[in-house]
């Protein structure tokens, strides 16, 4: 099982349009998968979902999406230079024990040039200190906003580069 996560709790977000077309070439190619968007996060998430503070049902919640998982592709935006602090609140709420052993794909999206490759290598090296293994191709997304229109990602370069790694991330 695959868990596509989207990356940000910004509602209508570019980085939710992305995710979703890496759910469409999952779908596809058949592979079992799942879909988890941050914007779906409690608004109170940063300050109840941590430790013993934990509701059973979010318990529950983590132990089969996340527990469930064997792979894990995240689609991650460019905030400040690095990641969504709202990711990274996500990913510590998660016992380690659930990770560890797991692998991942890493998309990067900004409006910028540098397509969240900072980003990435900062959320690579938090996964390699959990245990998960990270396909070393990630697709950076530079410019996404002249990329999506009518809420669909339209570049062929990088239609194609979610492709291939998608492609590359089944065999992983």
């Amino acid at each position: 099982m695959i868990t596509i996560i989207s990356g940000t709790n910004r509602v209508g977000s570019r980085t939710r349009i992305i995710a979703e077309h890496y759910r469409n070439l999952l779908k596809a190619r058949g592979e079992a998968h799942q879909f988890i968007t941050l914007e779906d996060l409690p608004l109170d998430f940063a300050f109840t979902y941590f430790g013993s503070q934990q509701s059973d049902d979010y318990k529950t919640w983590i132990s089969s999406t996340i527990g469930g998982a064997d792979k894990f592709v995240f689609v991650a935006p460019e905030y400040n230079g690095s990641y969504p602090g709202i990711l990274k609140m996500f990913i510590d709420s998660i016992h380690p024990s659930l990770l560890r052993g797991k692998k991942s794909a890493l998309v990067g999206v900004a409006d910028g040039r540098g397509g969240n490759l900072r980003g990435l290598d900062q959320l690579s090296g938090a996964f390699h200190y959990l245990g998960i293994m990270v396909l070393p191709k990630h697709v950076i997304i530079s410019g996404v906003g002249k990329l999506i229109q009518d809420n669909q990602l339209t570049d062929e370069n990088v239609l194609g580069a979610l492709e291939v790694q998608c492609a590359e991330f089944i065999k992983m």
